[in-house]
């Protein structure tokens, strides 16, 4: 028996089934296919109208005084690995919410509309705002209680409100997830020790695992705290700067904003390619990479590492960001990074092979 000729009508919908199919995978499987981007899209009218009566006279910027668990042992939570971020599932006033962890946030949490709305936290009546650095002030707000993991119960925490909804988003335009807001290391913090296994993809509250007492190599850096986020010394050739330090926010080696950037491009002109590169709350942010010939801050001595440059944008308090690659994420076959809040410094744990991927 002769085989059936497919109609063109046939054809034409395989096609688009595979498609959808390799639109769906290929972002998880193929570096590059998959990024951050933030939808611009304004809250609507029926939730600027649920948002403004959320507003209540009661509620000050002084009343936000959070309040977590004194954990007896340190707690795993799961961490969910999209395209160099990490995400968290949590529930936030007993509503489902997931969360983009970001140590260069300052603000506790940083919500988009549709999550007040949804887990109807309370919102400042007269607009008071939350500055936090490198960020256009944010509307201020409470949020009764955020639980994470079914176990590590937070409450009274305070938040900033995204005008944009972030999305991850496949080859640009095909949406896979949009998470409900950021969780920072004002609200990280608060557990005095925490860590990120960035290879086991585990946020740790509370301490660090006594596995990590076995990585063949450790190196600890000494930080300052400044409007609630670390800062470190970096001497990128011959200038050193202070930079804040984005772990989580940012899958990149180092950014420099500003003078600090255009200085660099002047030196290294002849090498410059043009890039993106997305930051602290998946901003994206345009400009050019390059490569300095060496890197140092405090023990750390790195040789011919990209640094990308963004000379028009210029967050105050900051020279520029260090990203998750700076401390060996991805170059080892296991990363740990550890951050005490008592001591100011952040300790960095890597064992296996470098140059593994």
């Amino acid at each position: 028996m002769m085989p059936t000729a497919l109609k063109p009508r046939q054809i034409l919908l395989a096609v688009m089934v595979a498609a959808f199919g390799a639109a769906l995978i290929l972002p998880y499987a193929v570096p590059g296919w998959g990024e951050i981007r933030l939808a611009h899209t304004p809250p609507s009218p029926r939730a600027a109208r649920q948002l403004e009566a959320l507003r209540t006279a009661q509620l000050r910027p002084e009343q936000a005084t959070p309040t977590v668990p004194d954990l007896a042992q340190p707690m795993r939570i799961p961490l969910k690995k999209r395209f160099g971020h990490y995400f968290l599932e949590a529930r936030l006033n007993g509503r489902s919410a997931t969360l983009m962890l970001d140590c260069g946030a300052p603000a506790p949490l940083t919500l988009t509309p549709q999550a007040v709305i949804r887990s109807q936290s309370r919102l400042a009546a007269d607009g008071a705002a939350l500055v936090v650095p490198g960020e256009p002030a944010r509307a201020l707000g409470l949020t009764d209680e955020l639980t994470l993991h079914g176990q590590v119960k937070c409450d009274n925490l305070s938040f900033a409100m995204l005008p944009e909804t972030p999305t991850v988003t496949a080859m640009g335009w095909l949406p896979l997830c949009r998470p409900d807001g950021v969780i920072g290391i004002g609200l990280l913090g608060q557990f005095r020790k925490f860590g990120l296994d960035l290879t086991g993809n585990a946020l740790w509250l509370g301490g660090f695992p006594k596995e990590i007492s076995w990585f063949s190599n450790m190196m600890t850096l000494q930080c300052r705290e400044r409007d609630g986020a670390l800062y470190l010394d970096v001497a990128i050739e011959q200038t050193v700067l202070e930079m804040r330090i984005d772990i989580g926010g940012t899958d990149d080696f180092l950014v420099l904003f500003g003078a600090h950037a255009k200085t660099f491009m002047d030196r290294h002109r002849n090498s410059l390619l043009p890039a993106r590169c997305f930051v602290s709350g998946g901003r994206e942010l345009k400009g050019f990479t390059g490569q300095a010939s060496h890197v140092r801050t405090g023990g750390l001595q790195l040789s011919h590492i990209p640094v990308f440059l963004a000379p028009d944008a210029v967050p105050p308090g900051t020279h520029g960001l260090v990203g998750n690659r700076l401390f060996g994420i991805g170059l080892y076959e296991q990363a740990f990074i550890g951050f005490d809040m008592e001591a100011h410094t952040i300790s960095i744990y890597l064992d296996g092979a470098p140059g593994r991927k």
